[in-house]
């Protein structure tokens, strides 16, 4: 894949629409887990993401990023591609799907966002990616998705937590997972047919 993964996956599946199955197969991944992030009223006000991309886009992310060529990528190299992949994820609102009471919520502008790589040469991108409005969890359950509908793109939650609770969370708060349904059929997208559903909820009943 190219330097700019996240951006080539949404131009190439605009050519591929409505996508056939032949071409309903990723070419990327990416491991997520996430922390809430919670207000001083303890409702939920944005996620935390972290990616693990994949081997092939870790190295060739990185062709051009190193301007001195001393083979080695400083901190504001790796800042130059942090910023270009957020840039190219703002029509894809970030891969990041996020329902309150079964509709979705808006996002603000996202922050904090850093691209570090690994031991293993893995490229690893982190971000803070706010919601519009907080989510009062004990009242309606926070539906998460992390996603490409066109399955350019595969997002795999990491093995639990995969989502992390905020530090003295109530002992009622809980994640659950719902898987995809494994069928185009039965889903909004060759995507989300595949795409698991993290549910965050507070409630004590």
């Amino acid at each position: 894949m190219s330097r700019f993964c996240i951006a080539v996956a949404l131009v190439l599946s605009a050519y591929a629409t409505p996508l056939s199955p032949a071409l309903a197969h990723p070419h990327g991944w990416v491991t997520v887990d996430v922390d809430l992030i919670t207000d001083a009223d303890g409702k939920v006000s944005g996620v935390k993401q972290h990616w693990k991309t994949d081997p092939t886009y870790s190295v060739d992310s990185l062709d051009g990023i190193d301007k001195d060529g001393d083979g080695q990528y400083s901190a504001s190299e790796l800042a130059v591609l942090a910023k270009e992949n957020m840039d190219g994820l703002v029509d894809t609102n970030f891969y990041t799907e996020a329902k309150a009471d079964g509709k979705k919520l808006k996002f603000g502008k996202p922050s904090d966002a850093v691209i570090t790589r690994d031991a293993d040469k893995i490229l690893h991108l982190t971000f803070t990616l706010p919601f519009d409005k907080p989510v009062d969890v004990a009242k309606a359950p926070l539906a998460l998705r992390i996603f490409d509908p066109d399955f350019f793109v595969e997002f795999k939650f990491a093995a639990d937590p995969a989502v992390r609770l905020w530090p003295n969370a109530s002992p009622a708060c809980a994640t659950k997972s719902k898987p995809g349904p494994g069928d185009i059929d039965k889903a909004d997208s060759w995507g989300g047919a595949y795409a698991e559903t993290k549910l965050i909820s507070c409630a004590t009943s």
